[in-house]
């Protein structure tokens, strides 16, 4: 299925990130791609929400929740409503890291 070519503004988007935060729900709430939802932040000079610290907390969930609790990679990513790809790059930064 092709994606959509919606026109969006600054405070729509602004708004949608408020409310949802991450590129990808808003993404598929739009039927946009990621990579648009990107392009429009970039476009309106509009920065990512996520601080590094909520990232890193994040991430060693995700870490434990793989190693601990022997989660998939898809129930991961349907947690955390992150790309598995994403999922993925978590769990490689941890590779050859001891807690």
């Amino acid at each position: 299925m092709r994606k959509q070519n919606i026109e969006i503004t600054k405070l729509q988007l602004l708004k949608l990130q408020e409310m949802y935060k991450t590129d990808l729900i808003i993404a598929k709430m739009l039927n946009l791609s990621v990579a648009r939802i990107c392009q429009l932040r970039k476009k309106f000079g509009i920065s990512i929400i996520t601080s590094k610290s909520e990232n890193i907390k994040r991430n060693n969930d995700i870490y434990k929740m793989f190693t601990f609790n022997h989660m998939s990679k898809k129930d991961l990513s349907k947690a955390f409503n992150l790309t598995q790809k994403t999922i993925r790059m978590v769990l490689k930064s941890f590779k050859g890291k001891e807690e």
